[in-house]
């Protein structure tokens, strides 16, 4: 899981400095926007509540979450659409000490029993599905009935819609004027085939008949901050600005485009009817 894609890899695909190297991007992306205290993600991660805990991760990359998120739980279970993607976290711990549990599935139609999991993780899948709600509902199905989950899903910020979108590749680069309404333009500009966003009211109205939203908070990377064509200047400029002054504005100026949502499973009617 890398966002600088523009930037080839320097080392062959599968081996122990192929996963190092994405993991730096990675990590050296996070750390502008989410500094951790001894490992990364450990301010939206409780990895010292996983020990006796059973976790699924929705959408594994390349396993980058999952190396973290392994060695300290009770069991570890990945799932992704895509098989490249399986098949290269399967790889990552051929040789580890540690043996999680890879498995291709759609989040849509899990193939796990009831009650199978104490806490789910999901960073930047979501929001790609072309049935949120039913990842959703399959969230809440195979957790158990104090289970928890951390999702990441993207955030439709005033600077990335009206800035963006609407002003600069809108009106300024003409899009608006060759036949792009500004969905058109948003999906554009964004990864995958689908990407949807979010305010924090619509990800709860989404969830409100299976979650309850504990906490959540708007951050997102640097770049965000410049709408401007990649190249020398644009990572001058970038280099120029703090870290806690883009941390500002991504989040306390609402900015960044990523939501990061705490939720806890709520129990239902019918999950009533089918323990009595």
């Amino acid at each position: 899981m890398r966002y600088d894609w523009k930037q080839p890899l320097l080392s062959t695909p599968g081996t122990v400095e192929f996963y190092e190297e994405i993991d730096k991007r990675f990590f050296d992306s996070v750390r502008t926007y989410l500094p951790w205290n001894k490992r990364p993600f450990d301010t939206v991660i409780d990895f010292n509540a996983l020990q006796d805990r059973d976790v699924l991760e929705i959408g594994v990359g390349h396993g980058t979450h999952a190396s973290l998120i392994t060695p300290c739980c009770r069991s570890y279970t990945g799932i992704d659409l895509t098989a490249t993607s399986v098949t290269m976290t399967k790889q990552r711990f051929a040789e580890s000490n540690f043996k999680p549990t890879i498995l291709q599935m759609d989040a849509e139609r899990m193939g796990f029993a009831d009650q199978s999991f104490d806490y789910i993780w999901s960073w930047g899948v979501l929001h790609h599905s072309a049935n949120t709600l039913a990842i959703i509902k399959e969230m809440h199905r195979v957790l158990r009935s104090d289970g928890t989950a951390t999702v990441m899903v993207y955030y439709r910020s005033w600077w990335k819609v009206l800035v963006d979108t609407f002003l600069i590749r809108g009106i300024i680069l003409g899009q608006l004027f060759r036949g792009h309404n500004l969905n058109d333009i948003l999906q554009s500009a964004t990864d995958g085939a689908i990407a949807r966003f979010y305010t924090p009211a619509e990800w709860r109205l989404l969830c409100q008949d299976t979650f309850a939203l504990e906490d959540y908070f708007i951050t997102g990377m640097k770049v965000e901050l410049l709408p401007i064509p990649h190249g020398q200047l644009k990572d001058r400029l970038l280099y120029s600005i703090p870290d806690r002054w883009s941390r500002f504005l991504t989040s306390q100026a609402r900015c960044g485009t990523f939501l990061i949502v705490r939720m806890q499973k709520i129990e239902t009617k019918s999950q009533f009817k089918s323990l009595s």
